[in-house]
């Protein structure tokens, strides 16, 4: 049930006031080489963008996930009435283990119990819960706060390494909404850009501190911890980039064949295994339709696999595999000429082989191939693909060699 009791949005409003106040004199903007202006600004798009996603899913959804991640962390909470040690327990360790006897009413309460990369955010929430006094646009706050050093870092890293200007990056993590939207969000996909963040700039710092490798190793346990695959994509490309820092002309080269060799391997798990990787794909396509509540493709299994290629090929354009209607019709269209215009300006005098922004795009391109032969929801295409949707459009900006070129996409 939504709160709407005034205290509830005034403790948001105090924590609002006092978290801007923190970063306005804490000067925390020159660590990421940013003014205490850009700073708040990005914090402000933040919280408003939490608020529009949890606005609109209340409207269309009756609250979806992230009010039910807000529910779950509030179970967990009053846990700490009945027992402490439950609370400790549900908060600090792992949710696979057998469910002993004093946290069996907590995996009946809470329906992401065993889930761990989701209830990975019911932990944080809970712990929020002890400062927030219930409130959701508290939590909301807090929330946003906590991402937003990864955010700070995505742009020290596009400002340092891709040579985009701040009002460029301002439209594509603040003002797009297929991007923001999502990014900001009080769910999953806030935390893994954040994380993302942690990972690239770090080790692409001309001046590395002690404090970015505690950076890098956070940003490392929250992608292994919420979305484990990212590190396929992720990793390589860092490692890359930390090697060959003296030589980034070679890092496109040596992060396609890091790719390939991972993809042989992979062949070769399941050569061994004796399992067919089209079956395996479909095995976690239908887990996840029915994890979403929806019904499996009732088709023959090659049948299914040609299906699930426009899903591939549109989900960095569209809400999901096919418009449903007039409007996503519009939308669609809409998106894919302005994705035909910009690869026609895309031509020798406006592009530049930028190694890491390409690889940025590869490596995007590849993550919405993996959305769409799995994913099935169109909500959760949308969802699932905007860290990387943010990190493509990035990369492609990167390549355009010239004010002109950069002012032309504008």
């Amino acid at each position: 049930m939504w709160q709407t009791s005034l205290i509830h949005y005034l403790v948001g409003f105090v924590y609002l006031v006092l978290f801007s106040r923190w970063l306005w004199v804490s000067g925390v903007g020159d660590y990421f080489g940013l003014s205490r202006q850009a700073v708040l600004t990005i914090f402000l798009f933040k919280v408003f963008w939490c608020f529009v996603f949890v606005y609109v899913h209340l409207q269309w959804s009756g609250g979806g996930d992230t009010l039910d991640f807000f529910q779950s962390g509030d179970q967990v909470y009053r846990s700490l009435f009945r027992d402490p040690a439950d609370y400790l327990k549900l908060v600090f360790l792992p949710n696979h283990y057998y469910v002993t006897d004093s946290l069996y009413h907590y995996n009946q309460a809470i329906n992401r119990y065993g889930d761990e990369s989701t209830f990975f955010i019911i932990r944080l929430l809970a712990i929020f819960r002890l400062f927030s006094f219930g409130s959701y646009s508290a939590q909301a706050i807090m929330y946003s706060l906590l991402t937003l050093p990864g955010i700070l870092f995505i742009y020290a890293f596009c400002m340092r390494q891709l040579g985009l200007h701040i009002r460029t990056i301002h439209t594509v993590l603040l003002i797009i909404p297929a991007t923001s939207f999502w990014i900001h969000g009080l769910h999953k996909e806030a935390l893994l850009l954040s994380a993302c963040g942690m990972v690239l700039y770090p080790l692409t710092a001309s001046d590395i501190k002690r404090s970015h490798l505690i950076w890098l190793i956070i940003g490392l346990v929250v992608l292994t911890l919420v979305r484990s695959h990212y590190l396929l994509l992720v990793a390589p490309l860092i490692a890359l980039m930390y090697i060959h820092k003296n030589r980034p002309q070679q890092i496109a080269a040596y992060y396609l064949a890091t790719l390939a060799s991972i993809l042989l391997v992979i062949l070769l798990y399941f050569y061994l295994n004796d399992t067919s990787i089209r079956n395996y794909v479909f095995q976690q396509r239908d887990a996840y339709a029915q994890l979403s509540g929806l019904q499996a493709d009732d088709l023959p299994l090659w049948q299914r696999f040609l299906c699930a290629v426009p899903g591939v090929l549109c989900s960095p354009f569209s809400s999901g595999a096919w418009p449903t209607d007039v409007s996503d019709w519009l939308m669609y269209a809409f998106t894919c000429s302005a994705f035909v215009y910009l690869m026609i300006q895309i031509r020798a005098r406006y592009f530049m082989f930028h190694p890491i922004g390409f690889t940025l795009v590869f490596a995007s391109l590849i993550e919405f191939g993996i959305i769409g032969c799995v994913v099935v929801q169109h909500g959760g295409i949308a969802r699932y693909r905007a860290p990387f949707l943010c990190l493509f459009i990035l990369g492609i900006l990167a390549m355009f060699k010239d004010k002109k070129s950069k002012k032309i996409l504008n």
